[in-house]
């Protein structure tokens, strides 16, 4: 049920552990992932097959891929390669502290989305993954809750709940942005998440007099977890 279950994203570093480890973050907030393997020419010619093949929504990309010397810049240099013109970008190095003029050259680049050093936290970094990957697919996450809004309606309207048809798609209108906004948030895949979105439907059946109607909201409830 996590938001993050379409999409795909393409890890693209010269240090095998890293790429292990930022793998392991990924994968664990729900993300396909892909690894360019190798080093060097090697490395590069496996990034480019793979947002062929993978045609991954994100890359991470490191900022050097060699390591030749101190101004290495072929991550940068890579992702003008036109392989990557349908995707985006979140840097990744250990060396932004270092050169924050790097920083700002990396976000004048199309499709570079953010900057990110390896020394901030796996929060930050899933973060900026996320808004990427919110840029990346464009409207799929409003069309991804399209079914969910459907049966909502059609639920609220077998069971005569409101005279109105417009009062019913106020209602399944505020449902739908509660669930998208915890949803797209990250939290809907634990079971916190949840929770909290009962908690938010509950508010939201206060607010329109329905608190009483126990079987609806358990069936309401129900098509939440079923169809978004």
């Amino acid at each position: 049920m996590s938001s993050q279950r379409h999409v795909r994203v393409l890890v693209v570093d010269n240090d095998p552990q890293t790429r292990g480890q930022v793998v392991k973050i990924l994968e664990w907030a729900g993300y396909e992932v892909k690894v360019a393997e190798g080093q060097g020419v090697q490395l590069k010619e496996s990034a480019k097959e793979l947002a062929f093949t993978f045609k991954p929504h994100v890359v991470t990309m490191d900022l050097r891929l060699s390591d030749e010397h101190a101004d290495d810049r072929s991550g940068l240099e890579l992702w003008k390669d036109e392989s990557f013109s349908s995707a985006r970008c979140i840097l990744y190095s250990a060396y932004l502290v270092q050169n924050r003029k790097i920083t700002w050259e990396a976000l004048q680049q199309t499709g570079v989305e953010d900057v990110i050093g390896k020394e901030d936290s796996p929060k930050s970094f899933l973060d900026a993954v996320e808004r990427a990957a919110r840029k990346a697919c464009g409207a799929s996450p409003a069309e991804d809750t399209h079914s969910g809004k459907v049966a909502l309606i059609e639920l609220f309207e077998k069971k005569g709940a409101f005279a109105s048809p417009i009062i019913v798609e106020r209602i399944v209108d505020d449902i739908d942005a509660i669930v998208r906004k915890i949803r797209f948030d990250g939290r809907q895949s634990a079971d916190g998440g949840m929770a909290e979105v009962r908690k938010a439907l509950q508010r939201t059946f206060a607010k329109y007099q329905l608190h009483e109607n126990e079987v609806l909201f358990e069936q309401a409830y129900s098509y939440i977890r079923e169809h978004y």
